[in-house]
């Protein structure tokens, strides 16, 4: 009995481990070209971003003015995935409060601004992210431009409900 309890507790713990280091965000373009490499022009290919669409971006590597990304249309009775790079222009993020804090270092030792926004009306472009879950973005908020890191605990990747239901 003992053994299955420490068995379980070690799968619970792997699985949050696992699910803590993933970083989501969602397509912020009607259209969206995946590359086979980071340098390169070579569409692998293209994906249309329409109503009936949801794709979950899962932000792997980064390296210049690309992302490495698996995508998952989850909208598709069958499940599609699609890897490959994609520019950083077309992956984006949403706010999941209508107070965040955005930082100047991904780092809670540093001092955040905080801001008061319309929530579920902000998309965000991501810039940059961090393996500990931290985006670099920015975004407007009544015309003024913002630029920071977001954490996690205030991202949101679903670009439908923009995570209003929460």
């Amino acid at each position: 009995m003992l053994i299955i309890l420490t068995f379980c507790a070690l799968c619970v713990n792997s699985q949050t481990k696992e699910t803590a280091d993933k970083l989501y965000a969602f397509l912020a373009e009607d259209s969206v070209s995946i590359y086979a490499n980071a340098l390169g022009q070579k569409v692998i290919t293209s994906l249309k971003n329409t109503s009936q669409d949801f794709y979950l971006v899962s932000l792997k590597r980064k390296r210049l003015e690309r992302f490495y990304v698996v995508i998952n249309n989850v909208s598709d009775s069958v499940t599609m995935y699609y890897y490959g790079w994609v520019n950083r222009s077309v992956v984006g993020i949403a706010f999941n409060s209508a107070i965040i804090e955005v930082f100047p270092r991904p780092s809670f030792g540093s001092t955040p601004l905080q801001l008061t926004i319309s929530k579920g009306t902000i998309v965000a472009t991501v810039l940059d992210f961090k393996k500990n879950g931290w985006i670099k973005c920015f975004f407007f908020v009544n015309n003024d431009l913002f630029e920071g890191w977001i954490p996690k605990k205030y991202q949101c990747f679903n670009l439908f409900t923009m995570c209003c239901g929460d």
